[in-house]
């Protein structure tokens, strides 16, 4: 059986971080941008009458009826659009931020994903801090995003993150975690949607606390919790060595991380830490496949930031801890 390959608490960066610029120290959206490098625009072009330049020399082409959505710095292709495509600067996806922060909000990371297609920013709320338990605290805050491929979706969405272990911890819980932000808002109507988004954070954070306090109030065997981890993580069959040898592998460092890791000091032996061990491993434990020129910690945390933890084995795992 192969050792575990956690990366140490101490070790482990938030998503945010590892994708994104520190911009906690700007004061408004366009400073926060600037310090991000997102301070550019949108440029679009017709292509009716293209030239390319290729390995077989220069090639004229069209795209009748649509347009190409670029950077107005380096002229990079984002999205070929149709020709009803409205384009959205980051300017105008995250003008929302400066009537979040006059509302308690702190800004804390912003960065790009996919070449520039996709740019984010992230808050923190601090007065959304809570703790479940003694002294296992969790902090939540809202994210931004829009893209520049064509969808032209701008959200905002609850993240939470667990202190001790660097978890992402927005689980569906029946409260909204998600909301559309129009972009053609006006001021009036910005504040009113960031009242929306932080009221909705705040109301999410407090429903997860009294979760946290229902699950770490409830005990678990190690024969319990041995048996959730295999239901979530059924045997393959014996003939798959290989696969036989990875389910060996994770139950190993599931029960390391249940019975003995300091990430699950408060709480251990209950639901609460079986929760967290499986969101841990998931988190940290799941291996990942790098891109051209991508490190492993930049693959996983492209994982971590893009995949919503309101589906898959997260979701399922505390589905599983929920009273019959």
């Amino acid at each position: 059986m192969s050792a575990s390959t956690l990366p140490r608490a101490a070790h482990r960066l938030p998503a945010q971080a590892v994708l994104g610029t520190d911009i906690g120290s700007a004061t408004s959206a366009a400073e926060a941008l600037r310090t991000a490098g997102l301070d550019w625009g949108l440029t679009v072009h017709d292509t009716d009458n293209m030239t390319l330049l290729g390995e077989s020399g220069v090639i004229s082409t069209s795209l009748p009826g649509m347009r190409m959505i670029m950077r107005d710095d380096t002229y990079q292709g984002l999205a070929v659009v149709g020709s009803r495509y409205t384009p959205v600067s980051n300017a105008q996806a995250f003008a929302l931020a400066d009537d979040a922060r006059l509302l308690g909000a702190t800004f804390a990371h912003a960065g790009e994903l996919e070449h520039g297609r996709k740019t984010f920013l992230t808050m923190d709320l601090p007065e959304a801090r809570v703790r479940v338990g003694g002294s296992d605290l969790v902090d939540f805050g809202i994210v931004f995003r829009t893209s520049h491929d064509g969808s032209g979706s701008i959200v905002g969405e609850v993240t939470g993150k667990r202190l001790v272990c660097t978890n992402g911890m927005t689980i569906g819980l029946g409260s909204a975690q998600r909301w559309s932000i129009p972009h053609t808002a006006s001021a009036h109507d910005r504040m009113d949607a960031a009242k929306v988004l932080l009221q909705g954070a705040m109301r999410y954070a407090k429903e997860f606390a009294a979760i946290g306090e229902m699950l770490i109030s409830r005990s678990m065997t190690l024969a319990e919790f041995i048996a959730y981890v295999d239901t979530l993580y059924p045997k393959p069959d014996e003939a798959k060595k290989a696969a036989v040898t990875r389910w060996e592998t994770r139950r190993a460092d599931l029960l390391q991380l249940f019975r003995s890791a300091p990430t699950q000091e408060e709480g251990r032996m209950t639901h609460w830490a079986a929760l967290n061990a499986v969101i841990e491993w998931e988190d940290w434990g799941r291996s990942v496949r790098t891109s051209a020129g991508e490190t492993a910690d930049q693959a996983r945390a492209a994982r971590q930031f893009n995949n919503p933890d309101s589906v898959g084995t997260k979701q399922n795992a505390f589905r599983l801890l929920q009273p019959a």
